[in-house]
């Protein structure tokens, strides 16, 4: 899981991650310590909201808030410490946690933001209005690993 922070916020990091086994959790018996890996984000703006390890790759969504793609980051890690692997990858306006769907190789996620009011006469006199115009939802969407993963 990803915790979500922005530094210029006056929160004191750009978030961290974490893994818990949920064998553990099942159990409830009280506190289950984070897996030996958890770690402080490379993030320097932030951000986070979701995290997924898959082998030795992680993925991060990050929200660039209400007006801005989110971007979806791939990391290795190296030597006990997270190395990017590739630029970010454009996503949907606020992006949120994400899950895998083992049988098909897709990285699912959902939107958080959905563009503002309009109303259906306002459609066709503010086409600078975000979503083009249109009356935005949020959304599902996915991304499949093979793609994500191509050098």
């Amino acid at each position: 899981m990803g915790e979500y922070c922005r530094p210029e916020s006056g929160y004191p990091s750009p978030g961290r991650i974490a893994s818990f086994p949920v064998k553990d959790l099942e159990k409830r018996s009280g506190e289950v310590p984070a897996q030996g890996w958890a770690n402080y984000l490379p993030m320097a703006n932030g951000g986070a909201q979701g995290a997924l390890a898959i082998g030795d790759a992680l993925y991060v969504n990050q929200s660039a808030g209400h007006n801005d793609p989110g971007n979806l980051w791939r990391y290795k890690w190296s030597n006990g410490v997270l190395v990017s692997n590739g630029s970010a990858i454009k996503t949907a306006t606020g992006a949120e946690d994400l899950y895998y769907e083992r049988g098909a190789q897709r990285l699912w996620s959902v939107s958080e933001h959905y563009g503002p009011a309009v109303n259906a006469d306002a459609i066709d006199d503010d086409k600078s209005a975000p979503c083009l115009g249109l009356v935005c939802e949020r959304v599902l969407y996915a991304h499949s690993k093979a793609q994500l993963d191509a050098p």
